[in-house]
C-alpha cells in the first residue's frame, strides 16, 4: 500500500509541475534533436512516408486522441510511475531505473501487436521503428528529469505520435 501511496504522489506531484520557460526551451531542443535524427533516418530505409497535406480535421483528430494514448497514458507510466522524484540521471540507481523503464518502454511497442490491441501498428515490431521508439524514451526521460514535470514529456512524446500519423504514414 506504501508502494501505491509514493507512487500515485509522484506522479500527482510531476502533473501538478508547471514547466518553466527554460524547460520548454529544453524541450524544444530535445523535440528538434528527436525529430532532426528520426525523420531523415525513417525517409532514408522507407520506415516512413512522406504523406503531405492531411485533411485539418484528419490531424485534430489524431491530435486529440494522441495526446491521452499514447503520450498522456504511456508517459504517466513509464516516467511517473516507473522513475523516482526527483530523477537524477547522476545516480547510478537512478540510471539504472532510467534504464529498465526505457527498455520496459521499447518492449511495451512490440507486446501490444502481440496482445492484438487496438492501438498496436504493424510498424512497432520494425527495428527501425523501434529505434525511433528508444530515442523518443530517451527524449522524454531527460526532459522528465530536467524539468520535473510530467508535462514536457507528454508534448515530446504528443509532437512525435502526430508528426508520424500525420505526415510520415504511421
Amino acid at each position: 500500500m506504501r508502494a501505491f501511496a509514493a507512487a500515485a504522489s509522484r506522479v500527482s506531484q510531476a502533473l501538478r509541475t508547471r514547466p518553466t520557460a527554460r524547460d520548454v526551451r529544453e524541450s524544444a531542443a530535445v523535440f528538434v534533436l528527436l525529430a532532426g535524427f528520426c525523420v531523415p533516418f525513417g525517409l532514408a530505409n522507407g520506415l516512413f512516408a512522406w504523406t503531405p497535406g492531411p485533411a485539418l480535421a484528419d490531424v485534430l483528430g489524431v491530435a486529440v486522441v494522441a495526446f491521452f494514448v499514447p503520450a498522456l497514458g504511456e508517459e504517466l507510466v513509464f516516467r511517473g510511475l516507473a522513475l523516482p522524484r526527483p530523477l537524477r540521471l547522476r545516480c547510478a540507481r537512478n540510471l539504472a531505473r532510467a534504464g529498465v523503464a526505457l527498455v520496459v518502454f521499447v518492449a511495451w511497442h512490440p507486446m501490444q501487436v502481440e496482445f492484438g490491441l487496438p492501438t498496436a501498428q504493424p510498424a512497432f515490431v520494425d527495428p527501425r521503428f523501434l529505434t525511433c521508439v528508444a530515442l523518443l524514451g530517451l527524449a522524454c526521460t531527460v526532459s522528465y528529469a530536467r524539468s520535473r514535470s510530467m508535462w514536457p514529456p507528454v508534448a515530446i512524446h504528443w509532437a512525435a505520435v502526430v508528426g508520424w500519423k500525420a505526415f510520415l504514414g504511421g
